[in-house]
């Protein structure tokens, strides 16, 4: 009898994380894009090179589905799938060009997260995964390009009240270099993003 009790107290415990989130939040994001910018004449040939760094930050809406799974006595497993709907500029303004702004929209980002349960409503864990975005530059290019990236960053998940848990995480993408142009000539563009992000997620209740 004691063993049964036991197991249904860590049942109890492991639930509390189970089954299907839904989430809505706030995220300070980073936009970070750094070209490396090779002038040109008009006959084709190098004239100078240069470096041109953007770096902004961002108050910007997520929102998240995810699912999680107990894969053991004090690890859970979940699979996120994240949005964020408004847009992520980063300004550039000195000699030259003048102000340049890279902007990225429709960032999507999935990814696969191992956490540790520190007691029955903490969790603490790291997650990775991958990210899809628009790319574009305001000023000199109207058509956008898809980036592709890679996502790792660190969580902590704890339950306030029945269904309801703040989340908390820190998470860096860095995408694929980007074949965007922003001044004329050659470059070879690189585009980072830093995401804090603070959401509230409520566990939707499942029927037995």
């Amino acid at each position: 009898m004691l063993v049964s009790q036991s197991n249904i107290a860590l049942t109890d415990e492991m639930s509390n994380f189970n089954g299907f989130h839904v989430s809505i939040g706030a995220s300070s994001a980073n936009l970070a894009s750094s070209n490396d910018v090779s002038s040109i004449d008009v006959s084709g040939n190098f004239i100078s090179s240069n470096d041109y760094n953007f770096n902004q930050d961002n108050q910007i809406i997520n929102l998240g589905l995810s699912y999680t799974h107990s894969i053991s006595e004090n690890f859970n497993a979940s699979y996120n799938v994240e949005f964020y709907p408004d847009k992520i500029d980063a300004s550039f303004s000195g000699d030259g060009p003048g102000t340049q702004t890279d902007e990225i929209t429709n960032l999507l980002r999935s990814s696969l997260q191992i956490g540790y349960l520190v007691n029955p409503e903490l969790e603490l864990g790291i997650k990775a995964g991958l990210a899809k975005a628009d790319q574009k530059n305001i000023e000199t290019i109207t058509k956008e390009i898809s980036l592709d990236g890679k996502s790792l960053g660190i969580v902590a998940k704890k339950k306030i009240k029945d269904n309801l848990f703040l989340n908390l995480e820190y998470s860096q993408i860095s995408f694929d270099k980007s074949p965007i142009n922003n001044f004329g000539g050659l470059d070879n563009n690189e585009v980072d993003l830093e995401l804090f992000n603070f959401s509230i997620s409520y566990k939707l209740k499942q029927k037995i």
